[in-house]
């Protein structure tokens, strides 16, 4: 049984690997009706993955990191920011990708390498505060129930 640690890393491993699977896919030698399909399901993809994780996150991990932290309002302010702004390049590569049967793959190549290089970046930071902040400071019974509540949202979805 995984513990809530695991299933942040394996859920960021997971974004990461389906953005990168967009990256690659905007290279790919084939018909471009067929890139635009493929093009168009993994942009899907990514979005239901990348706001399902988000959501899990703001319910399930952000309470309790700001009631550990409350002098450090910034460091959630800064983690809630990042979120937003991972919504708004979602936003961005949806509006591009849903221009009329036609897609800009530059744009979205762009968007997508964007969005891997920032998510990147916050992952760093969030598994540092969630995991470093929660596991130190939570009791092992609260910790406990951060588990508990990742395998019935994993059950949900």
């Amino acid at each position: 049984m995984r513990g809530w640690d695991e299933a942040i890393r394996e859920a960021h491993q997971g974004l990461e690997d389906k953005i990168r699977a967009l990256e690659k896919s905007l290279h790919l030698d084939i018909a471009p009706e067929d890139l635009w399909v493929t093009v168009r399901h993994l942009i899907l993809d990514v979005k239901h993955a990348l706001e399902a994780h988000l959501e899990e996150e703001e319910r399930v991990f952000f309470p309790p990191l700001e009631q550990l932290i409350e002098s450090e309002a910034g460091a959630i302010r800064m983690l809630k920011d990042q979120h937003r702004q991972l919504r708004g390049a979602l936003r961005y590569l949806m509006s591009i990708h849903q221009e009329a049967g036609w897609m800009d793959m530059k744009e979205i190549r762009l968007v997508a390498e964007g969005m891997t290089d920032f998510l990147l970046e916050h992952e760093k930071v969030e598994e540092r505060l969630l995991l470093d902040v929660l596991g130190f400071n939570m009791s092992r019974r609260d910790l406990k129930g951060l588990d508990g509540q990742i395998r019935h949202e994993e059950v949900l979805q």
